[in-house]
């Protein structure tokens, strides 16, 4: 049974992360496509995902769409984090090389959730691979730029961060910054 829509009664034709089974995402799948797979950039390295959230909601997992496989991800070295601003919430490391290898939809559960956030958070989802090539993720037809427009690289909603990243994530959110980042679909529930 899909999730209770708190937009139903004022915006009852748009599509919301509450269709899903969701409770926030940072932007709507049908402005993607599956044909433009990016990979995650250089190995190590944070590809870094803004989520605004409106109202307040409760988090458990981080959700990611592999549409291209990778080869060769060093176990233990693959990881999902989620950050309140530059705070890290949770992770998860373990098994994440693992649901990359193959296609699909993938659910990761946070360490140390369900996490209650409150309204007007920006959280950050932080992506990270080692291995021979990365997984390719479901992406916005967009470019960085286009997600971004006027923002500065400390606000873009799609940028990289920190590198040399193995078995953990940092425990606050390094510098953030534009070059070559795309826009990969991330949700929550």
């Amino acid at each position: 049974m899909p999730l209770l829509n708190p937009y139903a009664d004022t915006l009852p034709d748009v599509v919301t992360p509450w269709d899903y089974d969701l409770v926030a995402w940072n932007w709507e799948p049908t402005n993607g496509s599956p044909t433009l797979t990016t990979r995650l950039n250089t190995a190590g390295r944070l590809n870094v995902h803004t989520i605004a959230v409106p109202i307040p909601i409760t988090v458990t997992n981080v959700h990611v769409h592999i549409t291209a496989t990778p080869t060769a991800l060093t176990s233990g070295q693959c990881g999902v984090a989620l950050y309140s601003g530059t705070t890290l919430l949770g992770s998860l490391v373990t098994g994440v090389d693992t649901a990359w290898a193959s296609l699909g939809f993938k659910t990761h559960a946070m360490s140390g959730g369900p996490f209650k956030i409150a309204a007007g958070t920006l959280l950050q989802v932080a992506l990270w691979y080692n291995g021979t090539t990365s997984p390719g993720l479901f992406r916005s037809t967009s470019a960085q730029t286009d997600t971004s427009l006027a923002l500065s690289a400390a606000n873009f909603r799609d940028a990289l961060a920190d590198t040399g990243r193995t078995t953990s994530a940092p425990s606050t959110l390094g510098t953030k910054t534009g070059s070559a980042s795309i826009p990969h679909w991330v949700g929550l529930s």
